[in-house]
């Protein structure tokens, strides 16, 4: 996400500093070009910071984003999955450490018998 960052601000700069969230970040890149990311910042094109890039340059900055927005997708699966196991397997631990921190703490302990005879101090 950083080199995404890092190529998109040669490209326009003002956009990369406007939005936080990555995963916000790589949607809106892969929708919108470089126009209308401009418009919504009520930017005119000659304003912009970012330097004019060829083509294929722009091209391999989107293949990146289109790269990372599939690992967000996968990532966003395998949370589902784990929240399914978590429901179905330990379910007062997910409700109370929640999904994600819950299997942390499964995997830290190495069993789910054996976090079960931990102390709860």
């Amino acid at each position: 996400m950083k080199r995404l960052r890092e190529w998109y601000e040669l490209y326009l700069p003002e956009f990369s500093k406007s939005v936080e969230s990555h995963e916000k970040f790589v949607n809106l890149i892969i929708k919108r070009n470089k126009e209308k990311l401009l418009e919504e910042l009520n930017i005119k094109s000659e304003d912009s910071m970012g330097g004019e890039l060829e083509l294929p340059d722009v091209k391999e900055i989107l293949n990146l984003a289109a790269s990372i927005k599939n690992l967000y997708e996968l990532k966003d699966k395998h949370e589902q999955y784990l929240e399914s196991v978590m429901k179905e397997l330990c379910p007062n631990l997910q409700v109370v450490a929640t999904t994600i921190i819950g299997a942390k703490l499964l995997a830290h302990s190495g069993s789910l018998e054996r976090i079960m005879r931990l102390p709860a101090s």
